[in-house]
């Protein structure tokens, strides 16, 4: 249940606390979070290092942004700790979220590898987060997905990953591969 609690604090509301259904409906507020069904406090969460994450370095897996600390939190980041969560890392992921297949950065040398079978790929940029969840380094995570980065590393590594609607979520704070297609979620070992 708990991918799919975090996929709930992740929907964008309007002022009204009403369901926005794309990038026009402006402007977008945080609806209040409803402590009894929607907190997630003290779930140790893992974020793929495109999402920007105060205190954290995020890198977008690349030297051109080696030590780049954000001031604020990308918005899925923030609505999650305001439930409660803790971020407890930052994942390894292919260097601009663009891989089909295996997560390696150039910020962080090496390949990460699936925790069921090492040799065995992870299967796409959010492979990090993936793996740390499934390593049971976290009980949930976040990625972001343009072609199949959250799906691909969900189903190889037995996770439950999900892709909303785009619009449904917002990536403010996240680095996108692609403005037209990128999009986060949550990845979790149950829903």
């Amino acid at each position: 249940h708990k991918a799919a609690t975090v996929a709930r604090l992740l929907v964008l509301t309007d002022a009204m606390g009403r369901r926005t259904h794309g990038l026009a409906m402006a402007p977008l507020y945080l609806a209040e979070i409803d402590k009894g069904s929607m907190a997630t406090t003290g779930e140790p969460t893992i974020v793929k290092d495109n999402f920007e994450t105060v205190g954290m370095q995020s890198s977008n897996g690349s030297l051109t942004f080696e030590g780049y600390v954000p001031a604020t939190d990308a918005f899925q980041v923030a609505r999650i700790k305001a439930a409660g969560a803790i971020v407890l890392a930052k994942s390894n992921l292919a260097e601009w979220a663009f891989t089909p297949n295996e997560t390696l950065s150039s910020i962080l040398p090496g390949y990460t590898k699936n925790p069921y079978a090492l040799d065995r790929v992870t299967a796409g940029s959010s492979g990090g987060t993936a793996a740390a969840v499934a390593a049971s380094f976290g009980a949930v995570g976040l990625g972001s997905d343009t072609g199949n980065s959250i799906r691909g590393p969900s189903s190889h590594q037995a996770l439950v990953g999900i892709r909303s609607t785009m619009g449904l979520t917002s990536r403010a704070g996240v680095f996108p591969l692609s403005l037209l297609a990128a999009i986060a979620g949550p990845m979790g070992r149950t829903v």
